[in-house]
């Protein structure tokens, strides 16, 4: 009996001291997977922390790129990286941010989109619930066109010809067979054409030139390296050969041009009832083309009308606008 005694301790030291041993490893496994899980989770909250900060600023400064470091920030590290992700229907930015806490990592993607004023899709742009087209002679691309209106390389800022809100309109225009339409898609139905009525007001408070009736004299307005705001109070004929960069808004029913109308930027046509547009000579733009009327656009043209778009004299049109562009976080990834 003693020999057995001392044999059943000596067992159960044995279990124990294995049961011990196994339960003090699942214990530091244990410890050891809570401590990583832990680090993962503070280095996303970093990264997310992160993120958010240079949302705001995007916000702030819509023009800000690059890549940026922060040294410090609850206690860990981050890099963040803002670049444009244009390949959509608007322009919009890809933000990517870098987490690190005690040697983990964890990464926050963010897509933010402009809903800027001055974010256009296409060329052309109409706003309304009818489109009267008739041109004689048009020539109207959605490729990227450089500010004086050279064709570009095929890139990620090619965009749409025309862009209508009606499915009705996109059949009048791409049945008019005395225009050329060219672009990523001929002609778009686009719920996101902007509305003049909600920036008009903003723009003509810093307007560079108030006009109206018939300009009667050769006009320069503004250049490339010094864009202007010109603003078209009532309905208008442009009787000389008028040339422009930045920003033209016209605010009238009707509107017409008897010698050429050349503009680099944004043109921006509306009214709050109907519009008639009607040009008897060379009308150009280099950039976009946006008109807008609840009830009725007419649009004509009697001789040679070429529209462009072009990424970088729009992108002259928004620094004359100043701070007018905005961002909506548009997915977030983790």
């Amino acid at each position: 009996m003693g020999k057995m005694a001392i044999i059943l301790i000596v067992g159960l030291t044995i279990i124990v001291g294995i049961m011990s041993v196994s339960m003090i490893g699942r214990t530091n496994d244990a410890s050891k997977a809570s401590a990583a899980t832990f680090k993962k989770a503070y280095a996303k909250n970093i990264a997310s922390s992160a993120a958010e900060y240079y949302i705001r600023q995007v916000k702030a400064t819509p023009t800000l790129r690059g890549t940026f470091s922060i040294s410090s920030i609850l206690n860990g590290t981050a890099t963040v990286t803002l670049s444009d992700w244009t390949g959509g229907v608007t322009d919009s930015v890809r933000l990517t941010s870098i987490g690190i806490y005690n040697a983990a990592q964890e990464t926050v993607t963010v897509k933010a989109i402009s809903q800027s004023f001055l974010t256009v899709n296409s060329a052309i742009n109409f706003r309304t619930s009818s489109v009267l087209y008739s041109p004689q002679i048009d020539v109207i691309s959605g490729y990227d066109h450089d500010i004086n209106g050279v064709l570009l390389s095929p890139s990620s800022n090619d965009r749409r010809g025309a862009g209508v809100t009606r499915s009705a309109d996109s059949t009048t225009l791409a049945n008019n067979g005395s225009a050329t339409i060219t672009g990523t898609k001929k002609i778009m139905v686009d719920g996101a054409i902007p509305d003049p009525q909600s920036f008009a007001t903003s723009l003509i408070g810093k307007a560079d030139y108030i006009l109206s009736g018939s300009i009667g004299s050769n006009q320069t307005w503004g250049s490339a390296s010094s864009p202007k705001i010109v603003f078209v109070n009532g309905n208008c004929s442009f009787a000389k050969d008028c040339v422009g960069w930045g920003i033209l808004l016209i605010n009238a029913n009707t509107i017409s041009a008897k010698k050429s109308l050349t503009f680099h930027g944004l043109v921006v046509f509306y009214s709050s009832s109907t519009i008639s547009f009607d040009v008897a000579k060379d009308f150009t733009v280099v950039g976009g083309f946006l008109l807008s009327a609840p009830t009725q656009i007419s649009y004509q043209t009697k001789k040679n009308a070429q529209i462009s778009y072009s990424k970088a004299a729009l992108d002259m049109a928004k620094s004359v606008a100043g701070s007018g562009g905005k961002y909506a976080v548009a997915n977030w990834s983790e």
